[in-house]
């Protein structure tokens, strides 16, 4: 929700704007030549609000409450604490704001209560203003209209109306103008507990001491300064939208640089807002129609090569297939290598800053790899299609066909099913047919390493190119990533495998966990990714974070990988209780669409391989199905208290937690086949369901009688 920016221009002043304009901010589209009379109360609000502004002196009521302090080395220690920001925040607005803005004490309690919420949760997550206004007292708000009490029902709905309109643009751009106006609002990726604030809200100047020094060695290792701005400028889209402008995201003691892709051409930065807006449709409908299938096309191409050369490791595109490779990894073992105790020793690595270093010479032959076995004049096409469930599901995934010429009949969905396995499952046709050459997709890709540039915020006009690596937040980085580190490892790290050992690599982006039954293999391991070859290819090892796992006497026994807690002494699996994320949800839906938007979610979050009773024993799979339980009953509970006015959102809720409580116990038959074990877990997840529901003052009454049928 917050902007990560400067303070506005040093400005010292939030509300600038005329009175007027102000207004038809607020009240978006109005087009009124004099003022109506119904908005003519809050005008008097906010001219009263903007004469507080003017008087107020925001630098010295900083230096009252935020303290001072000296840089510290760890990037996070110089956040300023939460209850100093709260402090500044209330302190500002309720010194901007007349008393009579919200009119009694039980309104300011919410708005305060509504702020507080705001500034501790995701910045991404916006304010429910249908649900704020429900709580507030309409009536005690004076100037809504003459009398103190709606005369109408359109009264009614015409104070509501404004209300509603003031709230959206309180949080939504005042409140935000006075956070940015401060602070630099980030993610706090040291966040343990939910109660804890989920930004960190540094100074403007604190971060840009920190940032300075590290962006200006950043740039003379990785950049350099494009010599003649009127080469890039190129009319072409390849050219026209391949930039970007550089964002930090601070890690523990360092930053991580994000090129985000500007959506407009390079030639209209500067342009007026209609030929911006042109611009940004133009950037859309080439995102859609060239950036996304081709980079469907080189993930085709490595599903091709994959299946003419076997790879030595699985690969792995998502958690789910990094607990899906353990699992098939201890049910199938090697015959010829007997695995006595201590079964399993491993080593955990990452690479240092993998899109930076990646060598773009290897990317680009990669790349070349990948079409070797296609003629020049190959062409690929590529059919977009919609597919979606047949088991009531309102929610559709887009997937594409991708054949080359000689197989063009394939597209045709109707004939020749996508997926002929899955016969509960429906398709629609995009109606969306694109071609490429072989040259379109080299070009492109060379395009994406060699020409893209990128912008640095406040450093002048100046515009920069890669040395090495590609930018990291390119629609195309992440697949290059892939497809390099995917030869790193058939071609060096391979040849760790021998008949000594029985061993399993795994990796998801630029982290690599290996498993071996032999101590020695996993140095071995560890030399291969720290060789010359290794770094020719780009991949540094981060000496920082190796970490050893050894199930032997006063080892370390489980590895913490990708959210997973893999035990060596049995390769069992467990969710690692901090690393589950709770279930995304827009408050802006009605509870019924919300409900059924979790549940969605919820079964796709229940993998085969955390309810498998031949991978872990019965009390972790419960505790893996009780984990990703709860946390959907608790953003389904969340969402209905958000809902207090609907109709029978106890029943739905009740219908929800029972639903998701079948799908759980399916998935565990499904994966196990009938069990006595299964009573059991129906037995845990109850007795935790009941838990929450009396926690949150929820009557478990239909609860039981749903469970006992």
């Amino acid at each position: 929700m917050y902007f990560a920016e400067g303070p506005t221009g040093g400005v010292e002043h939030l509300l600038t704007r005329d009175p007027d304009k102000l207004m038809r901010s607020i009240f978006r589209g109005g087009t009124w030549k004099h003022l109506p009379k119904r908005y003519r109360g809050l005008s008097r609000v906010l001219r009263s609000a903007q004469k507080n502004d003017r008087s107020l002196r925001y630098r010295y009521i900083l230096n009252n409450i935020v303290q001072r302090q000296q840089l510290h080395e760890s990037v996070f220690d110089n956040a300023v604490p939460f209850s100093q920001v709260t402090r500044l925040v209330f302190t500002c607005v309720h010194r901007v704001f007349p008393n009579d803005t919200f009119g009694c004490q039980h309104n300011w309690n919410i708005i305060n209560e509504t702020i507080y919420t705001t500034l501790k949760t995701d910045r991404t997550e916006g304010v429910d203003v249908r649900e704020l206004v429900q709580r507030l007292k309409v009536t005690s708000i004076p100037w809504l209209g003459k009398s103190p009490r709606p005369t109408s029902k359109q009264d009614h709905l015409s104070r509501i109306n404004i209300l509603h309109q003031f709230l959206g643009w309180f949080f939504a751009s005042f409140l935000v103008r006075l956070v940015a106006r401060f602070w630099y609002v980030t993610e706090n990726p040291l966040r343990t507990k939910s109660t804890q604030p989920c930004n960190a809200f540094f100074l403007h100047k604190s971060w840009k001491s920190l940032s300075s020094l590290w962006l200006d060695q950043y740039a003379e290792k990785y950049l350099e300064e494009a010599t003649d701005p009127d080469d890039i400028v190129c009319k072409t889209a390849p050219f026209e939208f391949n930039f970007g402008v550089l964002r930090l995201v601070p890690k523990k003691s360092d930053f991580r640089p994000l090129c985000i892709p500007s959506k407009v051409g390079r030639s209209t930065v500067d342009a007026d807002e209609i030929t911006r807006a042109k611009s940004k449709k133009e950037h859309t409908i080439y995102d859609y129609t060239v950036i996304r299938p081709i980079r469907d096309i080189l993930r085709s191409q490595q599903q091709k090569l994959l299946a003419k050369n076997s790879s030595a490791f699985p690969r792995c595109n998502s958690v789910n297939d990094v607990g899906r490779s353990v699992a098939h990894f201890k049910a199938q073992p090697n015959d010829e290598i007997p695995r006595t105790a201590p079964p399993f020793y491993g080593v955990q690595f990452d690479m240092k800053h993998c899109y930076d270093n990646l060598n773009q010479g290897k990317i680009l032959f990669c790349i070349g790899e990948l079409f070797s076995g296609d003629s020049v004049s190959e062409e690929y096409i590529v059919r977009k299609y919609a597919h979606a469930s047949n088991s009531g599901t309102k929610h559709t995934t887009t997937r594409s066909i991708i054949k080359n010429r000689a197989n063009v009949q394939e597209v045709d969905m109707f004939e020749y099913n996508p997926t002929p396995n899955h016969h509960d499952s429906v398709y629609g046709d995009r109606l969306r047919t694109l071609k490429f050459t072989r040259s379109n997709v080299l070009d492109l890709v060379r395009s994406q390493v060699l020409d893209a540039t990128t912008e640095i915020p406040k450093s002048g006009d100046s515009t920069y190119k890669r040395t090495r690596g590609v930018f990291q937040g390119f629609p195309l980085s992440g697949t290059l990533c892939d497809i390099v580190y995917n030869s790193l490892v058939d071609n060096v790290m391979a040849k760790v495998r021998n008949k000594d050992h029985d061993c399993l690599l795994l990796r998801l982006a630029d982290d690599f966990l290996f498993i071996s039954t032999s101590h020695a293999a996993c140095k071995n391991m560890l030399e291969l990714a720290r060789c010359r070859e290794a770094k020719e290819y780009g991949a540094h090892v981060n000496h920082e974070k190796i970490s050893w796992i050894n199930a032997s006497e006063n080892g370390c026994e489980h590895a913490h990988f990708l959210g997973l807690s893999i035990d060596f002494r049995t390769l069992s699996i467990e969710r690692a209780e901090n690393s589950i994320v709770s279930i995304s949800q827009t408050t802006r839906r009605s509870l019924n669409a919300s409900l059924a938007y979790l549940n969605w979610r919820f079964k796709l979050k229940i993998a085969d391989y955390l309810f498998n009773l031949n991978l872990s024993d019965f009390d972790t799979v419960s505790k893996n199905a009780c984990q990703v339980y709860i946390w959907s009953l608790k953003a389904a509970i969340k969402c209905t208290l958000r809902n207090p006015l609907e109709q029978d959102t106890i029943d739905q809720l009740v219908m929800f937690a029972f639903e998701t409580l079948l799908a759980t116990l399916q998935k565990f038959q499904f994966v196990n086949g009938k069990s006595d074990l299964c009573q059991k877990l129906f037995k845990n997840i109850c007795k935790m369901v009941k838990a929450e529901f009396k926690e949150q003052g929820i009557p478990t009454d239909t609860l039981e009688h749903l469970l006992s049928m």
